[in-house]
């Protein structure tokens, strides 16, 4: 069972012949689809008429903004590195070990 969805197929046989179906008919996907397309026709035209010059404008904020969360993650990453200790240096420990005598 289909809950809001529309289904649409078209198949064409060797012999050129279109066999179609759709649910809910045919022609409501077709309509639906057409719809969808005008709808998403307008946003593409806008982006067509964008000028070479916003173009350039546009790449240069996303490379800032490419290079700001780089630069956020490198920081990050060196504070974490500069709050842990290295595995090779000997840590005091409170508890005794689990295997022979307590520390003295």
């Amino acid at each position: 069972m289909l809950y809001g969805g529309e289904i649409l197929f078209i198949i064409f046989s060797p012999t050129c012949k279109s066999y179609s179906f759709g649910h809910p008919s045919v022609e409501s996907s077709l309509n639906s689809f057409q719809t969808q397309a005008n709808l998403l026709r307008k946003p593409l035209m806008l982006l067509l008429r964008l000028t070479l010059r916003e173009l350039y404008e546009q790449d240069e904020r996303f490379t800032e903004f490419i290079n700001l969360i780089s630069l956020m993650k490198n920081k990050k990453i060196a504070t974490i590195s500069s709050t842990h200790v290295s595995m090779d240096e000997d840590i005091p420990s409170t508890f005794p070990p689990k295997h022979g005598p307590p520390l003295q």
